[in-house]
């Protein structure tokens, strides 16, 4: 299912720039690609804007094919490294992986979406040690890009643990995900709110047990007399009529301490 918006059409015509870095990544599309997106390359009147949003406005399209295969081979390069390159900075690396997988989004890439895919558990580990700041974290543009990559449900456990485990951003983009994920393994669209999105929601919470408040607290706002008799009332089995419009059952006793316990 392609997620993507149709590229932009040129809106002006290409300078020798732009033209130039065409040329070369015709001819060495991997060695192209990694100057792009390490900022080595002077897109001329393109320049301002991010390498996702530029690229689809001057990049034929009979070129995505290429594209497509050697963006795939340059992330995996990348996930066999161990170290940020020699020639680059940090901050400027963390830049390329960012724009990498923002070009997951902005065109239609399915060999390097699924190959993203695929290796997500891997990707993520790596990408942990790629941080160098919040503005220079590549983590969420890798999330947004793998939510909008899905053609079955094969990411559904990595999407429940970074529900159970993530940061609160990491989480939101995990709920995006699983909203995004389709129906079944065929890739049917979701219609209406997704279970997984629930089970996703569900983990998120954290579970609090609050004490159960005593006697003495609970005499603070209570006659003494009133709270023995309600907790003497208390069945131990189906219910237990209170008053004509208040039933008690075995747990409300509990339910209710627990309420009042909260700090």
């Amino acid at each position: 299912m392609n997620t993507t918006a149709p590229p932009t059409p040129p809106s002006k015509a290409l300078d020798s720039s732009e033209e130039k870095w065409l040329d070369e990544f015709a001819q060495k599309p991997l060695e192209a690609l990694d100057r792009l997106l390490l900022g080595k390359v002077w897109l001329g009147g393109y320049e301002s804007a991010e390498i996702a949003q530029a690229l689809p406005q001057f990049l034929p399209m009979a070129q995505h094919e290429t594209l497509d295969g050697t963006l795939c081979e340059w992330l995996a390069t990348q996930l066999k490294k161990d170290e940020t390159p020699a020639d680059v900075s940090i901050k400027a690396y963390a830049r390329a992986l960012i724009n990498a997988f923002g070009l997951l989004q902005a065109i239609d890439l399915p060999r390097a979406r699924s190959w993203t895919t695929v290796n997500v558990s891997r990707l993520w580990s790596w990408l942990k040690s790629q941080v160098v700041s919040t503005s220079r974290d590549p983590r969420p543009s890798f999330l947004r890009a793998l939510a909008l990559s899905q053609s079955n449900r094969d990411i559904l456990p990595f999407w429940s643990s970074l529900c159970r485990q993530g940061r609160r951003e990491q989480v939101q983009l995990a709920l995006f995900g699983l909203r995004r994920m389709p129906k079944d393994d065929e890739g049917t669209p979701e219609r209406g709110v997704p279970r997984a999105l629930i089970r996703g929601l569900l983990d998120y919470m954290n579970t609090y047990e609050a004490p159960l408040a005593t006697l003495a607290q609970l005499g603070r706002a209570h006659a003494s007399n009133y709270v023995n008799e309600l907790i003497d009332a208390s069945p131990t089995h189906g219910y237990h009529k209170v008053d004509p419009d208040t039933d008690m059952n075995p747990f409300t006793v509990t339910a209710a301490l627990r309420a009042a316990g909260l700090p």
